[in-house]
């Protein structure tokens, strides 16, 4: 089950993936929700904006067979509008996460759009196979996904996010040996760039 704490401005009872920590100019800090985060941002903000609506989850089958249930969430932050959309697993953030940014003016439905297909986009290929060995890097796609932390090492060592499902580094290690005296190409990408 998630944890939850208190929004410090409204008072609700929020899950932990849908709290944020801001830090004042005094250093303060405070807990607020997301909903609170943008009025506060409405509130004191000279350079305009408009009010996020929230959204309904996003369900789909990915390429896997299995169902996948989005959570959409929009944020103001210093560089614009960032729309979220992430799995739950267990309550807490797991899975598929995929994000666009954009201008506090921007038309935030066109932008919703884009979301919906960088989802699609993302959960319609499949980087790891299974074969008669255990899991494979598939040579066409090559590997993407996510960098998140891994508990075990205390984030010294990534716990990597492929096809929506958790690898240890160790086990993605194992999967590169198939490919020894290969080449190959590592990039890193900030999770709103389109790629």
């Amino acid at each position: 089950m998630a944890k939850e704490s208190t929004c410090q401005r409204c008072g609700r009872l929020t899950p932990a993936y849908d709290l944020l920590h801001i830090i004042n100019l005094d250093g303060l800090t405070s807990i607020l929700c997301t909903p609170c985060v943008n009025a506060t941002h409405l509130e004191s903000s000279a350079s305009g904006g408009q009010p996020i609506p929230e959204f309904e989850p996003y369900v789909l089958k990915g390429k896997n067979k299995r169902r996948h249930t989005f959570h959409i969430r929009g944020r103001y932050g210093p560089a614009g509008i960032t729309l979220e959309a992430f799995e739950l697993i267990k309550g807490e953030r797991a899975g598929y996460e995929f994000a666009v940014l954009f201008d506090n003016n921007a038309d935030i439905l066109a932008e919703y759009a884009k979301l919906i297909r960088k989802i699609r986009l993302g959960t319609a290929v499949r980087h790891i196979q299974r074969s008669e060995y255990g899991p494979s890097i598939d040579l066409d796609t090559g590997v993407a996904g996510r960098i998140a932390w891994d508990e075990r090492f205390d984030g010294e060592i990534p716990l990597l996010i492929v096809d929506g499902k958790p690898y240890s580094w160790e086990a993605v290690g194992r999967m590169l040996m198939t490919f020894e005296g290969f080449n190959f190409r590592l990039t890193i990408h900030d999770p709103t760039d389109e790629v």
